[in-house]
């Protein structure tokens, strides 16, 4: 899974629980402060933290959501940004 938080975007391995009585994928990864690009097998998730950030700076700033991606990018690995997946 693709966790994006405010220092880049990071490959984890992400283990939910598949027990009689637990709640969905996308509502466990809520309760973990992490929002699920989609609800249904989500292969990524923002951080709370980072969706904050971008809300505080696009009221600010005006910066569109492209140039933060690219950022969050280069952050990740400033030598060849070029290699981080989409």
């Amino acid at each position: 899974m693709v966790i994006v938080h405010t220092n880049g975007l990071h490959s984890m391995s992400v283990q939910f629980c598949y027990c009689y009585s637990a709640p969905p994928d996308a509502i466990q990864l809520s309760n973990a402060q992490l929002f699920p690009a989609t609800m249904e097998h989500p292969q990524t998730a923002f951080s709370f933290g980072v969706l904050d950030h971008f809300h505080q700076l696009t009221l600010s700033s005006k910066k569109p959501l492209h140039d933060y991606h690219d950022s969050l990018v280069k952050l990740t690995d400033p030598a060849f940004p070029q290699d981080i997946p989409v």
